[in-house]
């Protein structure tokens, strides 16, 4: 809490909190940014999900020999939980990106490279629902999903707000 509190007040003292604009422009901003941001972190964690169930088909097929001590969920149990976050993170996603490109329209944007690289995450976070991938193809879906997540919010960072 104390390194927000301070990120807080340096963007404060910078001038980042003083953007002109109504009420309704910033609860869509506010709507904006909070759906995407738990998209986001739904993301993050399907792809933690798919990740472990890749590391431990791996040892399990290699017959690792400590395999059993370790109390690792069950591959069915991480595959489901894995569907299951997507399945909640990408409707999010989809009202995050809705409110997005109406506050854009009102404001005569355009798009840029993060939100159609956003737009292509959306459309293989729909394929994989769509799909309902099953064992080491879904595993490799949602990571695959979570690079464009990880390029559209660290590579592109600063491409949203020129």
């Amino acid at each position: 809490m104390p390194l927000a509190v301070g990120l807080f007040v340096v963007a404060r003292i910078g001038g980042g909190t003083n953007a002109r604009s109504s009420h309704y422009g910033d609860l869509l901003l506010v709507l904006h940014v909070g759906m995407l941001t738990a998209a986001f972190a739904g993301f993050t964690l399907a792809a933690g999900l798919a990740a472990l169930y890749l590391w431990q088909e791996r040892r399990l097929k290699g017959r690792a020999p400590d395999i059993l001590r370790m109390r690792l969920p069950p591959l069915a149990s991480l595959e489901f939980l894995a569907w299951r976050t997507i399945l909640v993170s990408l409707p999010l996603l989809t009202l995050g990106l809705a409110i997005g490109v109406v506050r854009q329209h009102r404001e005569g944007g355009s798009f840029n490279q993060r939100e159609i690289l956003t737009l292509v995450a959306w459309v293989v976070y729909g394929a994989f629902l769509a799909s309902r991938p099953t064992g080491r193809r879904a595993a490799c879906l949602a990571l695959g999903g979570f690079v464009l997540v990880v390029a559209a919010r660290v590579a592109l960072a600063g491409s949203h707000f020129t």
